[in-house]
Order: structure tokens, then C-alpha cells, then sequence
């Protein structure tokens, strides 16, 4: 029967038809996840350069920031011995009154 045949070729049809589309359906799924993954880990890559850049200069920062305090903290440490050697003698004078100690009083 012809009918059956038709029938038969139709099904036969319709079932390659299914599982080509399937396949290149499967194919290009892969293939949009093989492009999002990438682009997943191209800005992956971007943000960590960013970071490391960001890092480098916030440390070269911070290196000036404590090379200028050593450098204020060293400049006032060198004014206050300046200025006890120079008070040095009224110190003491005003220390040894205060104790009593003032023999030529």
C-alpha cells in the first residue's frame, strides 16, 4: 500500500529532520556557551589588570606617603634636639633650682 509507504517516509523525514535540528540546535548552544565563556574570562582577566593596577599604584602611593612622614618625623625629631641643646643650660639651671640643689643661691 502507497499509503503506507507515504506515511512511513514522512515519519522516517520527520524524525531526520528532529534529530538534525537537534543536533545543530545542540551545536549552537555549544557554541554560544564556548563564546560566553570567554568573554566570562576576557573580563575576568580585565577586572584582575585592573585590580593589579590599581594595587600598584595605591602602593607607590603609600611608599611616598611614609618616605615623606620618615622624612617629616626625621626633620622634627632634628628641630626639637635643635632646640634642647639650646635650652639645655636653662633646663637644667630651672631643674636644679626646683630641687633645691642651687648652691651659688
Amino acid at each position: 500500500m502507497e499509503i503506507f509507504k507515504w506515511a512511513k517516509d514522512i515519519e522516517k523525514i520527520y524524525i531526520e529532520l528532529i534529530e538534525k535540528s537537534k543536533k545543530e540546535n545542540l551545536e549552537e548552544i555549544q557554541s554560544f556557551r564556548a563564546e560566553q565563556e570567554q568573554i566570562l574570562a576576557d573580563s575576568i582577566q580585565e577586572r584582575q589588570n585592573l585590580v593589579k593596577s590599581v594595587l600598584q599604584t595605591l602602593s607607590e602611593d603609600i611608599e611616598k606617603e611614609v618616605s615623606s612622614f620618615k622624612e617629616k618625623v626625621s626633620k622634627a625629631i632634628g628641630n626639637i634636639v635643635k632646640k634642647y641643646e639650646i635650652t639645655k643650660p636653662q633646663i637644667l639651671e630651672k631643674a636644679i633650682q626646683q630641687l633645691g640643689l642651687d648652691l651659688n643661691a
